[in-house]
C-alpha cells in the first residue's frame, strides 16, 4: 500500500511540473427556452394526429429539442413524429421518455416538422413539452494548426479516394455534459463499439444525451449529408480510463455492419510515417488533415507516463476523441489535445495518445473485440 501511494505522490508532483491542463469537450452553443406546450387546448380531437406543428432556425446546421412529458402516464401507441429536411424521420415513444426529459437527435438544417400521434386518446392532465432547443455555436473554431490551416472537407477533390475511404467508421458525437451541449468525434472498432475520449463521455448523463451521427459531410457542390444517428446503450465506469483519456460505449445499434471499422493491430503499429486524422473540429461536418501531418516526438508523458506522442496533424477544438491512422488505415492513436499559446508548457503541441495502451487496456477491460 505505501509504494502505490509513494507512486502516486510521485505521479502528482511529476503531473503538476508537467502543467497537465484539464481537458473539455467542446462547448457547442447553448440551450434556449421554448416551452412548446402540446396540451388539451392544443390537441383536436382528429385522432390518431392530434397536433402539428414546426420549427425554424435560420443559419444553422442542425439543432436538438427536449421533450418532457407531464401528467399521468401516456398510452404505449403516442409517439411524437419529427421529419427533417433531409427527409429523416424520428419518431420517440412518449412512454420512454424519463422524468427529467430527452433529447432528440440532430435535426439538421434547423428544419423541423413535427406531428403527435395517438390512437388512443391522451388524459386532459397529460401534457406534452418541447422544453428547450439547443443548436449551433456560432462563434469562430479555435484551430491547432501548424502554419496553414490544412484541413479539407472529406469530400473535397484534394483528398486522396484511399483516405476518403478510411472515414466510414468516424462519428460525430453530439451530447450534454452538466446540462451544457459538447461535442466530440468517435469512431467504431467494432460494428455496435465505439471509442472516444474519456474527457468527452465520462457519466451517465453524457452517455444519456449522446448521439453519434454517421455521414455529417458536405458533399462536393456544399450540399450537407446526415446519416443514421445511434445513442449510447449506458455508460460503464468500468470503460472508461483517466489515464489513457479513452472511453469506449456501446451503441443502440450495429452501424459497423454498414459504415465498416477502423483496423486495430493486435500487435500496435508506431505513429510513424505520414498520418490521417479524420475528424469534426468544431461542430463542423467531416474533415481531414493528411498533409504535413506527422508525429513528432513518441513517447510522452500523458496523463500517464509515456501514454502519448506529439503530433503535427491539423486539428481543432471538437476533434477529440477522432482517430489518428497510418496511410494502411490503420489505428496509431487517438487525438486527445490541441496545443496551447504557451511555448514554456510540456503541452505545446497537439498530442495523441498511443494506440498500444489503449488496445492492451481495452483488450483487458472487454476482452478480445
Amino acid at each position: 500500500m505505501r509504494a502505490v501511494c509513494l507512486y502516486l505522490l510521485v505521479w502528482g508532483a511529476a503531473a503538476h511540473a508537467q502543467d497537465i491542463p484539464v481537458l473539455e469537450s467542446r462547448i457547442d452553443g447553448g440551450v434556449r427556452d421554448l416551452d412548446l406546450r402540446i396540451g388539451p387546448e392544443e390537441r383536436s380531437d382528429d385522432l390518431p394526429v392530434v397536433w402539428k406543428d414546426g420549427i425554424e432556425i435560420p443559419d444553422t446546421d442542425y439543432l436538438r429539442l427536449l421533450i418532457q412529458v407531464e401528467g399521468p402516464q401516456v398510452p404505449e401507441t403516442a409517439q411524437l413524429y419529427l421529419f427533417s429536411e433531409l427527409d429523416q424521420e424520428f419518431i420517440i415513444p412518449l412512454i420512454e421518455v424519463p422524468e427529467d426529459g430527452y433529447w432528440t437527435g440532430l435535426i439538421p438544417n434547423g428544419q423541423v416538422t413535427m406531428a403527435l400521434f395517438t390512437p388512443d386518446r391522451l388524459s386532459d392532465e397529460t401534457t406534452v413539452r418541447i422544453s428547450n432547443l439547443s443548436v449551433q455555436q456560432d462563434e469562430v473554431v479555435l484551430y491547432s494548426t501548424h502554419g496553414e490551416n490544412q484541413l479539407y472537407p472529406i469530400a473535397a477533390p484534394e483528398v486522396p479516394d484511399e483516405i476518403r475511404a478510411l472515414s466510414g467508421p468516424v462519428a460525430f458525437l453530439s451530447f450534454f455534459d452538466g446540462g451544457v451541449p459538447r461535442t466530440c468525434t468517435g469512431f467504431l472498432v467494432a460494428p455496435d463499439l465505439l471509442l472516444t475520449n474519456e474527457h468527452c463521455i465520462r457519466s451517465d448523463e453524457s452517455c444519456a444525451t449522446m448521439t453519434a451521427v454517421f455521414g455529417y459531410r458536405r458533399n462536393e457542390v456544399g450540399g450537407l449529408s446526415m446519416g443514421p444517428q445511434l445513442r449510447c446503450k449506458g455508460y460503464a465506469p468500468e470503460q472508461s480510463s483517466f489515464a489513457y483519456d479513452v472511453t469506449a460505449v456501446h451503441l443502440s445499434a450495429s452501424p459497423g455492419e454498414a459504415f465498416g471499422t477502423v483496423t486495430v493491430p493486435q500487435d500496435p503499429v508506431q505513429p510513424e510515417g505520414p498520418l490521417v486524422i479524420i475528424q469534426h473540429p468544431g461542430d463542423l461536418p467531416m474533415e481531414v488533415s493528411f498533409i504535413d501531418c506527422a508525429a513528432v516526438q513518441s513517447p510522452v508523458t500523458g496523463r500517464a507516463p509515456d501514454s502519448d506522442f506529439t503530433h503535427t496533424c491539423d486539428t481543432a477544438s471538437g476533434s477529440s476523441g477522432a482517430p489518428i491512422l497510418n496511410l494502411s488505415g490503420q489505428l496509431v492513436g487517438i487525438h486527445h489535445f490541441g496545443f496551447q499559446e504557451a511555448p514554456e508548457s510540456a503541452w505545446k503541441e497537439n498530442r495523441g495518445v498511443l494506440a498500444a495502451p489503449i488496445t492492451a487496456w481495452l483488450t483487458e477491460t472487454m476482452g478480445p473485440f
